[in-house]
């Protein structure tokens, strides 16, 4: 005869990431007190990114361009900005960084406000597909 003893499924344990991590209507109530660093590309920044944030790309911070204050790191939704967190404290950083769960793609999905901005120096890419010699001229002409 064979007995089991019931017993509770172990507690799930918060990782790291979790507990430096913010969901993004945790990010708004706090958002007086900290400092955005978006982390994406600045074309990817340009196109769209938290209000009042910062972009400084994760080469830079890894470089040593550290703003003051305590950083909340801002990634596309990717988990780069959680992976650059655990670097750059391994590095020796001890201000408080957190990241933003789930990134840009999460804020914007949550429908919190967006602002995004021309982008100097790089051209539409559908005035290039619209004029003469572009894209659809040369399939048109059947050039590549």
């Amino acid at each position: 005869m064979v007995f089991f003893l019931a017993s509770r499924p172990p507690a799930r344990r918060r990782c790291a990431s979790d507990r430096e991590g913010l969901a993004p209507l945790e990010l708004v109530q706090r958002l007086a007190s900290l400092l955005v660093v978006d982390v994406r590309s600045r074309r990817q920044f340009a196109r769209g990114h938290l209000p009042n944030s910062q972009s400084i790309p994760a080469g830079l911070l890894l470089a040593g361009e550290l703003p003051e204050g305590e950083l909340v790191l801002v990634d596309g939704g990717n988990g780069e900005a959680d992976r650059l967190r655990q670097a750059l404290q391994a590095a020796g950083y001890e201000r408080r960084l957190l990241h933003l769960k789930g990134g840009f793609a999460a804020w914007r999905a949550a429908g919190l406000p967006v602002q995004a901005q021309a982008e100097p120096g790089f051209p539409d890419p559908r005035d290039w597909l619209a004029k003469p010699g572009g894209c659809r001229e040369q399939a048109r002409l059947g050039g590549a």
